[in-house]
């Protein structure tokens, strides 16, 4: 999903990432938001799926250049420690946070 003002909002996918997979999300974030200014609030409730080592570099790389910040909405202790475990493997402590709740989550990542 995609909102008028240019907040990427995704959720859980049903499989593993790998390489591939994601390839394909950042040509989706260059195709969303061609600017390069991504603006992501991204769901985590319920997720339980890896990011592997690919993966995660490809991704890493990318965000680097073109993210403004990202908001994980998290459901639970749990799903807030895997947040903040992608929020340090990217080295993102500054452009990402840990929401319980989308409006939270919506209203610091429209403030960037």
């Amino acid at each position: 999903m995609h909102t008028s003002d240019g907040v990427i909002i995704g959720g859980p996918t049903p499989h593993d990432m790998h390489l591939d997979d994601a390839i394909e999300f950042i040509a989706l974030f260059k195709k969303l938001e061609p600017r390069g200014h991504w603006r992501i609030l991204l769901d985590l409730r319920g997720v339980s799926r890896k990011l592997d080592a690919e993966a995660r570099q490809h991704m890493r790389q990318e965000m680097r250049e073109h993210l403004d910040g990202i908001a994980f909405v998290t459901a639970n202790t749990i799903s807030r420690f895997f947040a903040s475990g992608i929020i340090a493997a990217l080295g993102m402590r500054t452009q990402a946070r840990a929401f319980d709740s989308d409006a939270e989550a919506l209203r610091w990542i429209r403030s960037l």
